[in-house]
C-alpha cells in the first residue's frame, strides 16, 4: 500500500517523534536550572542563623528582609515570648510610640513573662496617652498584682492613679488569695500566635479552711496581742465575739472615751453589763444613753428599763420609766454622781501642726523678689507663676511686665503669652497705656521668633 509514496518517506514520523522528546527534555532542564539558580539567591539575601554569632545589636539572630513585626510573630510562634517583647518594645520605641494596637500586645507579653516592672511602665504608658480607661486600668493592675500582691511599681501606679491604698487592694484581691507566679511561657504555636490579644485570667483563691468545728478559744499569748495591737474598737469586737465581757467593757469604755456619742458602742457596753449583771454600772450607761437619746426612741428605752429590772431593783430605773425631759434626766444624773458636761463631748486634742495667719507678711511680699530667688535656683516655672500670679492680681501695675514678657521671650513661649492675654481680658477689660505698650512690644518681637520656631 505504500509503494506510491517516494523512498525515504516512511523515516518523517521517527524524525518527527525524536525531536519532540529532545525538546521536552530541554524545557525540563532550563525549568530545574532556574528553579536552582531561585533558591541560591533566596539564601544568599535570606539568612537566619538562631545559634550562629550575634550582630552589633546583641541578638544571636540575623534578618535582612524580614521587618521587625515579622520578627516579633516569629518568636511568639517559637513560644520565644521574652525575645518577642524585646523586638517589639525595639519597634515601638522606635516606630510606633503611640499605637495602642502594638502598645496592648506589648503589655500583654511582658504580663505573660511575668516583666511586671515593664509591664507596669507599659500600663502607665497608655494612660498617660488616654489609650486606656480608668476600667481597663482597674483590671490590669488587678491582674499585675494576682501575679505578685507586693510588687512595689503596681502598688505605686495604683495608688497614684486610682486610689488604690493597701486596704482596697486587699479587699479587691481577698484575704485569702495567695501570691500567684507568673504562668509559664505557652509552646504550642496555635496559642501563643496571638498574645497580645489574650487577657490574663485571674486564679480563683484555694479553699484553707473548710467544715464547722468551732476554734478553739484565745490563749493568752493570742489575748495579749489583741490588746496591744489593734485599736479600742476593733478589739471590743474580738472579745465580744469570743464572751471576754471584762475586757469587752474595758476596750468599749476607751472607744467611748474618743467618741462618747456613739449609741452603738452604749448599747454594746449596755449588753456587757447585763451579762456580767452588774446592775449599778448597767444604770448609768442607761441614763447617758437617754441623755443622748433625749426625746427619741421611747420603745427601745422601755424595753432597755424592762432587761434592767430583770437584774434588779434600782430607784433610777422607775424614774428614766416616768419619761423625764432633760432637766429631769440631769437631776437624776446628778443623783448618781455623773458628770453631765461630759456625755457627748469628744477630749479636745492638741494639733500636731499649727498653722499661723501670715497675711500682713504675704501682702508685703515682692512677687518679683520671690520670681528672682526662684530663678536663682534654677526653677523657671515657679519664677513664671509667680509674676503671672501677681499680674492677674493687679493688672495695673507696670512693673511686673517686663520681667514675665523677659522670662516668656527666652522660654519662646507665646502660648503662655496669649493665654496670660485672655485672662487680662477677662479680669482687666481696659488696661493702663504703659501695660499695653509693654504688651504690644513683645508681641511685635515674639512673631518672628515663632514663625522660626514653626519653620524649624
Amino acid at each position: 500500500m505504500a509503494d506510491w509514496l517516494p523512498q525515504g518517506m516512511e523515516l518523517i514520523p521517527g524524525l518527527a517523534l525524536a525531536m519532540g522528546l529532545l525538546t521536552l527534555l530541554a524545557a525540563l532542564r532550563w525549568r530545574s536550572g532556574r528553579a536552582g539558580s531561585g533558591r541560591e539567591d533566596v539564601a544568599d539575601t535570606r539568612e537566619i542563623e538562631l545559634d550562629g554569632p550575634t550582630d552589633a545589636a546583641g541578638q544571636p539572630y540575623q534578618v535582612d528582609e524580614v521587618d521587625l513585626l515579622t520578627e516579633v510573630d516569629i518568636f511568639i510562634e517559637f513560644g520565644y515570648l521574652g525575645q518577642a517583647a524585646q523586638a517589639l518594645r525595639h519597634y515601638v520605641d522606635r516606630l510606633a510610640p503611640h499605637s495602642a494596637k502594638h502598645l496592648q500586645r506589648l503589655t500583654g507579653l511582658y504580663l505573660q513573662t511575668g516583666a511586671l516592672d515593664d509591664y507596669g511602665a507599659m500600663l502607665e504608658r497608655q494612660h498617660d496617652l488616654a489609650l486606656i480607661g480608668r476600667e481597663q486600668l482597674e483590671q490590669a493592675l488587678e491582674a499585675g498584682l494576682r501575679i505578685e500582691r507586693n510588687h512595689l511599681a503596681l502598688r505605686v501606679l495604683a495608688e497614684q492613679r486610682l486610689g488604690w491604698d493597701p486596704e482596697a487592694i486587699r479587699l479587691r484581691l481577698g484575704d485569702d488569695a495567695p501570691a500567684l507566679e507568673a504562668s509559664a511561657a505557652p509552646t504550642a504555636p496555635a496559642q501563643a500566635a496571638d498574645v497580645g490579644d489574650l487577657e490574663p485570667c485571674p486564679l480563683r483563691p484555694q479553699t484553707l479552711l473548710q467544715g464547722c468545728a468551732p476554734l478553739f478559744p484565745l490563749n493568752e499569748a493570742e489575748k495579749d496581742a489583741v490588746a496591744a495591737l489593734l485599736p479600742a474598737e476593733r478589739q471590743a469586737r474580738v472579745w465580744l465575739r469570743w464572751q471576754e465581757y471584762t475586757a469587752a467593757a474595758v476596750a468599749l469604755e476607751q472607744a467611748l472615751a474618743l467618741r462618747p456619742d456613739s449609741l452603738s458602742h452604749l448599747l454594746d457596753l449596755l449588753h456587757v453589763h447585763y451579762r456580767q449583771r452588774q446592775l449599778p454600772r448597767y444604770v448609768r450607761v442607761l441614763w447617758q444613753f437617754h441623755l443622748l437619746l433625749d426625746g427619741h426612741g421611747a420603745d427601745l428605752k422601755e424595753q432597755l428599763i424592762h432587761a434592767g429590772w430583770l437584774l434588779g431593783v434600782h430607784p433610777a430605773l422607775d424614774l428614766l420609766a416616768l419619761r423625764p425631759d432633760r432637766s429631769e434626766l440631769e437631776r437624776i444624773g446628778r443623783s448618781l454622781g455623773l458628770n453631765i458636761a461630759s456625755v457627748g463631748s469628744a477630749p479636745q486634742r492638741l494639733p500636731l501642726v499649727t498653722r499661723h495667719a501670715a497675711t500682713a507678711e504675704l501682702a508685703a511680699t515682692d512677687p518679683r523678689a520671690e520670681a528672682d530667688a526662684y530663678l536663682s535656683e534654677g526653677q523657671v516655672d515657679m519664677a513664671i507663676h509667680i509674676l503671672e500670679q501677681a499680674v492677674l492680681a493687679q493688672p495695673d501695675d507696670a512693673a511686673n511686665y517686663p520681667p514675665l514678657l523677659q522670662l516668656y521671650r527666652c522660654q519662646d513661649d507665646s502660648a503662655r503669652f496669649q493665654w496670660l492675654l485672655r485672662q487680662l481680658r477677662g479680669h482687666a477689660p481696659r488696661l493702663p497705656l504703659e501695660v499695653s505698650a509693654h504688651l504690644a512690644g513683645f508681641d511685635t518681637e515674639a512673631g518672628p521668633s515663632h514663625r522660626r520656631m514653626l519653620a524649624a
